[in-house]
């Protein structure tokens, strides 16, 4: 908790190798060390990376199935990320324009396959999607 007034801080971590990484803050910044921790970095590539994009099937009424990929390195496993489509007319493959992926959706090479529909008629098919990634707080044991 933070006491009413008191300043706050933030920090932007550029971590090229996932895995954990050391911490330390000091104020200035030659002060003696007032916390220390790690940072959990995990590196993740959407379909703009992936680029493998591809139409993989005909739907009965006129509609396209597409698939494509997302790979994730070292993602933890109380992260979360959260997809959301663009175009109306267009779904993921549970029928509706949010798909939540974590990481037991990821197979033992990091590539989460996520197939996405296009209904008959919504003009041209597209995949145009955001994520956003989370991490879900660990269940207090208590």
């Amino acid at each position: 908790t933070t006491a009413p007034g008191a300043l706050t801080r933030s920090f932007t971590v550029d971590a090229y190798q996932p895995g954990l990484h050391p911490i330390l803050a000091r104020v200035p910044e030659t002060g003696e060390i007032i916390a220390k921790g790690n940072v959990n970095a995990f590196i993740l590539a959407g379909a703009a990376e992936t680029d493998d994009a591809q139409c993989v099937d005909y739907l009965a009424g006129g509609g396209v199935r597409f698939s494509f990929t997302m790979v994730a390195d070292a993602f933890p496993p109380n992260g979360e990320i959260h997809l959301r489509t663009y175009y109306q007319g267009a779904v993921f493959g549970n029928g509706s324009r949010d798909l939540i992926l974590r990481a037991s959706d990821f197979d033992e090479n990091g590539i989460a396959n996520i197939y996405m529909e296009w209904a008959a008629g919504a003009g041209s098919p597209r995949t145009c999607h955001s994520a956003e990634v989370f991490l879900v707080a660990e269940p207090d044991p208590q």
